[in-house]
C-alpha cells in the first residue's frame, strides 16, 4: 500500500512537469504556405500555443499590426509568399526581404524563425541578419516533426559574425564628436554672471 502510494505520489509529480513544460513552450503564428495547418496541428499537439496562422508571409506581414496578442515567435516558410513582384520587377529574394520587414516593423519585439532552401543568395540571408533576424535555417528539405527541434535551436548574431557585415566602399575621414564639459561651461559664464549682478546692485544703489 505504502508503495503504491509512492508509485501515485511520483506520476502526479511526473504529470505536474510535463505540464509546466509544455506551458512554457513559445506561443506561435505558423505561416507555412500549404502546409500551415498540419504543421499549426503538430505543434499544437507538441504543446504549443498557436496565436494565428496564414498561408503567405505577405498576408501575416498586414495581419500582425492588428493582433491583440502578439506571439513569442513566429515560424515562416521563405517560400510562402503570393509573389515575387516588386517594384523593380519579379525578385523573390527582394520580395522575401519586403515582407520580413514589414512584419518586423509589425511585430519588433517577436522571434522570427525562418526556414529556407540551401539555395537560397548570400544577399538575402545578410538582408535578414540586418533586420535582426538570426534564427535562419538553411535546409534542403525537412519533415514537419523536425520543427520543433529548430524552434529549440536559438540563434545569434555571433552564429553568423563580421562575414556578414556589409563594409563600406567609400573612403571617409574620421568624424569627431565634440563633447560638452559642464564645469567649464559654468567657468566660462561665472565672470559674465558676477558681473550682472554687480550691475544690478549698483543700479538698485542709485535708485
Amino acid at each position: 500500500m505504502l508503495y503504491q502510494a509512492y508509485f501515485n505520489l511520483s506520476l502526479t509529480i511526473y504529470r505536474d512537469l510535463e505540464v509546466v513544460q509544455m506551458e512554457q513552450k513559445e506561443s506561435l503564428y505558423v505561416v507555412f504556405g500549404r502546409h500551415t495547418e498540419r504543421v499549426a496541428d503538430y505543434l499544437k499537439k507538441q504543446g504549443y500555443k498557436i496565436i494565428g496562422t496564414d498561408r503567405t508571409l505577405d498576408a501575416a506581414a498586414i495581419m500582425a499590426t492588428n493582433l491583440d496578442e502578439k506571439p513569442d515567435a513566429y515560424l515562416v516558410l521563405g517560400s510562402a509568399l503570393v509573389s515575387g513582384v516588386v517594384d523593380v520587377g519579379i525578385n523573390y529574394g527582394a520580395a522575401l526581404l519586403e515582407n520580413l520587414n514589414n512584419l518586423r516593423q509589425a511585430v519588433p519585439d517577436s522571434r522570427i524563425v525562418l526556414i529556407l532552401p540551401e539555395t537560397v543568395d548570400p544577399e538575402v540571408i545578410q538582408g535578414t541578419i540586418y533586420m535582426g533576424i538570426y534564427d535562419i535555417h538553411e535546409v534542403k528539405q525537412i519533415s514537419i516533426s523536425q520543427i520543433p527541434e529548430l524552434l529549440s535551436q536559438r540563434k545569434s548574431y555571433a552564429d553568423y559574425g563580421a562575414r556578414t557585415m556589409p563594409v563600406p566602399i567609400k573612403e571617409s575621414s574620421k568624424a569627431e564628436i565634440e563633447i560638452e564639459d559642464e564645469e567649464e561651461k559654468n567657468k566660462k559664464t561665472l565672470p559674465f554672471k558676477s558681473l550682472i549682478e554687480l550691475f544690478h546692485n549698483f543700479i538698485g544703489a542709485i535708485i
